[in-house]
């Protein structure tokens, strides 16, 4: 790929044509739907910049039975320039590319969803699959770091309701998967006295 703006976000030894055949190869064959999980993958500095920020965001409890958890608005209304310029980044002709040549999906242009969210200690978001009109990936993106016996895991179930995938939360990893009709995944109730901070949303059609 060429010097453009891509590269002031992504770890450049992401960016090359063999990393991406790579990536979409991983993507499409993982179990037990398509997704793909990849350690490192924003610049250290940026990722840096945005964690401060989303930490001066104001994050409101939301609960159900489904789920209990901190999050932000979308932040499409935040007044943050770093901020702003990340979803203006995530939603550039450039990123959106590069997402569609891993996937093999075919991804909207400017439609994003995307929020601060905040797991700690008793919170939880049990099983569904993300289903809802327009979402083509739902994406991750992690800012703080979880031990295995820490809870606050992501899981994704196969068609029988099994646990066949366990992500545990690292700082600057993405993870992004497919949403469809068997994309059944879940993050496991945080069981200690810490935070799970993360990025994350949906692309659209």
């Amino acid at each position: 790929m060429k010097e453009n703006q891509i590269n002031n976000w992504i770890n450049k030894d992401y960016l090359t044509e063999d990393r991406i055949i790579k990536f979409s190869r991983q993507f499409k064959d993982a179990k037990p739907f398509s997704h793909i999980e990849i350690n490192n993958f924003f610049r250290a500095k940026k990722l840096r910049e945005i964690e401060i920020a989303l930490k001066k965001e104001e994050f409101f409890l939301k609960e159900s039975d489904l789920f209990k958890v901190k999050q932000t608005n979308d932040l499409v209304s935040s007044k943050q320039n770093v901020l702003i310029r990340f979803r203006e980044f995530l939603i550039s002709d450039e990123f959106i590319s590069y997402m569609e040549k891993i996937s093999g999906l075919t991804l909207g242009r400017k439609k994003i969803d995307l929020a601060g969210s905040i797991y700690e200690d008793a919170c939880y978001l049990l099983c569904h699959d993300d289903m809802v009109t327009g979402r083509k990936i739902a994406f991750l993106i992690y800012l703080s770091t979880m031990k295995r016996n820490d809870g606050g895991a992501l899981l994704f179930f196969d068609k029988k309701m099994n646990a066949k995938v366990r992500i545990i939360p690292k700082k600057n990893t993405f993870v992004f998967f497919e949403v469809s009709k068997i994309s059944f995944h879940e993050v496991e109730e945080v069981i200690v006295k810490k935070k799970r901070l993360a990025l994350g949303g949906w692309f659209h059609d």
